[in-house]
């Protein structure tokens, strides 16, 4: 059976990395996807096959992930799952939103739900540097399509596995 692995990002160390690393003793020989990798996790997981998204490039030059946010639907859009069995997700945003091909079964491991789109009213004042305060409108707009396509490409995973019962309630 040919195997892909799927994560958001490799850009901290938490929970749902420990779990990626638990995916990867299962399926040693799977391909890791994530959007952006840093430099650090580059060398801590030398020995994996992590292929990035070509949000990489800009990440490269301005590591901050979130505000690569409107470019991410593009970006996992660009990934061809074409000749895998299984496609395993584990995600905290927006990894689950991928698109498999039919025959192709796509399980999601659901770390929580994309809370800043759908629980956190304040991301945006949180997140936005003084000087992109004037986008706020522009951004808030992103969100509102960005939740849309979050609802409907999360209709497209075959399996849910929740890590917990709050994160299935949600």
């Amino acid at each position: 059976m040919k195997v892909a692995l799927v994560h958001d990002s490799l850009t901290q160390l938490g929970g749902a990395e420990r779990v990626l690393g638990t995916l990867h003793e299962m399926y040693p020989s799977a391909p890791v996807y994530v959007l952006v990798c840093s430099r650090e996790f580059r060398q801590k997981f030398r020995a994996w096959d992590i292929r990035t998204s070509w949000l990489q490039f800009f990440y490269n030059f301005f590591p901050r992930f979130q505000y690569l946010f409107p470019l991410i639907p593009l970006a996992l859009k660009s990934w061809n799952f074409r000749g895998y069995d299984l496609v395993v997700s584990s995600s905290s945003s927006f990894a689950k939103n991928i698109s498999v091909p039919k025959g192709v079964c796509h399980i999601n491991y659901c770390h929580t739900p994309t809370r800043f789109l759908w629980l956190d009213r304040d991301y945006l004042s949180q997140e936005l540097p003084g000087f992109l305060k004037l986008f706020a409108p522009v951004a808030r707009l992103m969100l509102i399509f960005l939740k849309h396509w979050d609802f409907k490409s999360a209709q497209r995973v075959g399996v849910f596995v929740a890590n917990s019962e709050e994160v299935r309630a949600e």
